[in-house]
Formats: structure tokens, C-alpha cells, sequence
């Protein structure tokens, strides 16, 4: 269940940024939080992680909007957000969608011209890093333009598959999917 990753907020660097309502989902359903376990429909119980001295988020109240802003994100991503996907051989640029599947387990990256397949699934335990394009500026193609590079998010793998290169809708969006992205990874990593 989803509560798993709540228990890993411990974790999460620090930030700045403020929490905006999802910007894909003008009306999350905030009583939808029953998220499948990966093993069946029975929920878990997860053991609360120590905190690290200079990772702890300063008020429980940080914490729970956190954890409401992650939560959002996830509601969000099961439903499908809209973005840009580069190939990262041939350097083309489409209109795309990304999934999380209910178990929050696997990113899918599907084309939105009909028909609707899936360009490439994703599984969350084995993501290395999510970077935006400064601290990923090695990894990207030269093709990419410098409009697509405020917007653009690397995601690198511990299992030496090719990078993937999504372009959320703003600045501002990329940087929620970044700071999501890695909570959900370090809760794919825990089950």
C-alpha cells in the first residue's frame, strides 16, 4: 500500500520548493489512496525508518504535506500524465503520456498518437538517479534544444539500460516529478 512510502520520507533530501496542487489532476480524489500491495490486495505494514540526522524534515507538518504532495503525484501518474519523450537513438521528440502502475512499481512511457503503445516500461527499483538537465548534461543528446532542456528530466538505471528523457510541461513540473520520482524509487526499493 501506499503507506509504505511514508515511512521512507525520512529519507528525502531537503528541499525549497512549495507544494501546488497537482498540476495534471485539477481534482485528485483525495479517499483514493488504496494502492495494490505488490503481492496481492492484502495491505502491509511497514516499521518506521530512522531518520538521518541531516536528512530529517524539521515539523511533522512538512512531513504530512509532503507526503499528501507525493501522494497526489502518484494519483496523478496512475491516471496518466501528458509530456515529451526524446529517443534517446534517434534523437526524435514526441508527445507522450507516463504511467505508475497501481503497485507503484513500473513507469511506463506510452505515445499519444494513436495507436497508444507503450515506448518503454520503466521499473522503478533499478532507477539510478532523476536529474534535470544541469546535473545530467554528460548524458544528454547535442539535438536536444535549450527550451526542451528547462523541461527535461534524465533518469539513469543501475542496470546499464539506455537513459530515459522526459520533458515535463514546465520548470516547475519537472521539479515535482524529480523529488517524486526518487521517493517512489526508494519505496520500489524497500518491497
Amino acid at each position: 500500500r501506499f503507506e509504505g512510502v511514508q515511512h521512507l520520507l525520512g529519507r528525502a533530501q531537503p528541499f525549497v520548493m512549495k507544494f501546488p496542487e497537482c498540476c495534471v489532476c485539477d481534482h485528485v480524489d483525495k479517499g483514493e489512496e488504496n494502492f495494490l500491495a505488490q503481492g496481492g490486495s492484502e495491505k502491509l505494514n511497514y516499521e518506521p525508518a530512522q531518520e538521518p540526522s541531516k536528512a530529517k524534515i524539521d515539523s511533522a507538518s512538512e512531513k504530512s504535506r509532503l507526503q499528501e504532495f507525493v501522494k497526489d503525484f502518484a494519483k496523478c501518474a496512475i491516471r496518466g500524465c501528458p509530456c515529451d519523450v526524446i529517443d534517446p537513438k534517434s534523437g526524435e521528440v514526441f508527445s507522450a503520456s507516463y504511467f505508475i502502475d497501481p503497485q507503484l512499481q513500473k513507469l511506463h512511457l506510452k505515445r499519444a498518437q494513436p495507436p497508444e503503445t507503450t515506448f518503454r516500461e520503466l521499473t522503478m527499483r533499478h532507477i539510478k538517479d532523476v536529474m534535470d538537465a544541469d546535473a545530467a548534461d554528460v548524458f544528454i543528446p547535442d539535438s536536444v534544444s535549450s527550451s526542451l532542456r528547462e523541461r527535461l528530466v534524465v533518469i539513469s538505471f543501475t542496470d546499464n539500460s539506455s537513459n530515459a528523457f522526459v520533458c515535463e510541461g514546465s520548470a516547475v513540473d519537472r521539479d515535482r516529478f524529480i523529488m517524486c520520482l526518487r521517493i517512489l524509487r526508494l519505496y520500489a526499493q524497500q518491497t
